[in-house]
């Protein structure tokens, strides 16, 4: 949380006394924003279901479940890594092809543009979508191919299928 807050120019001030417990207050900037006209009509809603293979990959074993689930729910063969050594252990072999790999970009043993680049060599074709609570600068620095796109942290389980959806259907 105190990266996401530090990223959007807040700050977070805390206040702890013994035997009585902590206080946290966040501060974000004001954000100034036009609002759609009232009556404005919405886009058509696309599917969001599918039936491709997804690699997810993130050392949070919550989001690793709430993802899953949510990926199983619509239609998708999912396949989970805790990190990109799991995931490569399971793509090894090539007999397990893959359409998509979602991965956190920065994990313990291997980051994930690291395992963007090895997974490619094994399936060439892999679509990549970056999931981060960091900036989009942190995968630049450490993979200069625009070919990824990126799902800032947190996300909604809704918000996850559109951009996998998105991808998905440019190909």
């Amino acid at each position: 949380m105190y990266g996401i807050v530090r990223q959007s120019g807040g700050a977070i001030w805390v206040h702890s006394e013994l035997g009585q417990g902590a206080t946290f207050k966040v501060y974000l900037p004001w954000v100034r924003s036009e609002l759609e006209p009232a009556g404005t009509a919405a886009p058509p809603a696309r599917s969001l279901h599918g039936v491709e293979t997804v690699l997810f990959v993130d050392d949070d074993a919550q989001l690793r479940a709430l993802a899953e689930r949510a990926l199983r729910s619509h239609g998708y063969q999912v396949l989970v890594g805790a990190n990109g050594e799991e995931a490569l252990t399971l793509m090894t072999g090539g007999a397990q092809s893959v359409d998509l790999l979602i991965t956190d970009v920065v994990m313990p043993r291997m980051q994930g543009p690291e395992l963007a680049r090895r997974l490619r060599a094994i399936h060439p074709g892999v679509r990549v979508l970056y999931i981060t609570g960091y900036t989009e600068r942190v995968i630049e620095d450490q993979e200069r191919s625009t070919a990824a796109t990126v799902l800032q942290k947190p996300f909604t389980p809704s918000g996850l299928l559109r951009s996998v959806r998105e991808i998905l259907d440019a190909a």
